[in-house]
């Protein structure tokens, strides 16, 4: 197992808990150093000793995250002072799943989710309403790989939450909240342009964003076209967030495609 350089916390938020250490005199390696970081022995245990040379116990934080701006954690056992991995072990009321190599990452945070009921679609923080379901609808999990590539890196591979996905006879439309922490001075406009350039190297030509308003809001879309099909976008800033509403399907369905998103009303 290939830990990375970490870093003792003295103190973490309150749902994992506070970190402890062992009162002890400090262990020295056979050359008289005190030791210091991970330390395995013949049985794959782990073990990490702080600054002082004393085994620590209780969380411990890596400095380099999981490359997504998610903070990544290990848990040392007060008793056995040995790194626990691959369980799940109930910490201070709070179940956490450690994988085989002992890290447990910390959840992203994601934008609130909206309601299908009574035939119709609504999110009253994004502020948008699909007033009548037309065609069917799934549920889809968050992606936190869609954007995780380098191409994807001049928009912050941003972590996706997913709301509606809704199929109609003209193509599909799914609104989604793309976390813009990695770009939080990042407009609506650059956003839309930068991402229209990375599919369109991928899927063919793209358009220069325009503003359109959608649900009373203020909106920056792009539409990247292949030999096909027509893919939209039409971005909002809100917060830390991206609202985006993507339709695709053919090339012909596009303004069919483009009067559904333009039927979308405030939720409030």
């Amino acid at each position: 197992m290939k830990l990375k350089k970490i870093m003792l916390m003295t103190a973490m938020a309150a749902a994992i808990g506070s970190v402890n250490m062992v009162s002890a005199l400090a262990d020295e390696t056979a050359t008289g150093e005190t030791k210091f970081g991970w330390e395995c022995d013949a049985n794959n245990n782990w073990r990490y000793y702080n600054a002082d040379g004393n085994l620590a116990t209780g969380w411990i934080k890596a400095e380099e995250g999981d490359g997504r701006g998610n903070a990544v954690w290990y848990y040392i056992d007060p008793t056995s002072q040995i790194m626990v991995s691959n369980v799940t072990r109930n910490i201070g009321g709070v179940d956490y799943t450690f994988n085989e190599d002992g890290s447990w990452v910390e959840p992203a945070v994601t934008a609130p989710k909206g309601h299908i009921t009574g035939g119709r679609y609504y999110n009253t923080w994004s502020n948008l309403c699909v007033p009548q379901i037309i065609g069917s609808t799934e549920t889809k999990d968050d992606v936190a790989e869609e954007y995780i590539g380098s191409e994807y890196a001049p928009v912050g591979n941003p972590y996706r939450t997913q709301d509606l996905c809704m199929d109609t006879d003209f193509g599909s439309l799914e609104v989604f909240y793309l976390d813009m922490k990695n770009k939080p001075d990042m407009d609506a406009q650059t956003f839309a342009n930068t991402f229209a350039g990375i599919q369109k190297s991928q899927k063919g030509q793209a358009t220069q964003a325009v503003t359109v308003t959608v649900a009373n809001q203020e909106y920056s879309k792009v539409t990247v076209t292949g030999k096909k099909n027509t893919d939209a976008y039409y971005c909002r800033k809100q917060g830390g967030y991206m609202v985006v509403i993507y339709t695709s399907g053919r090339t012909k369905n596009a303004a069919a495609l483009e009067s559904v998103v333009m039927s979308m009303t405030t939720a409030q």
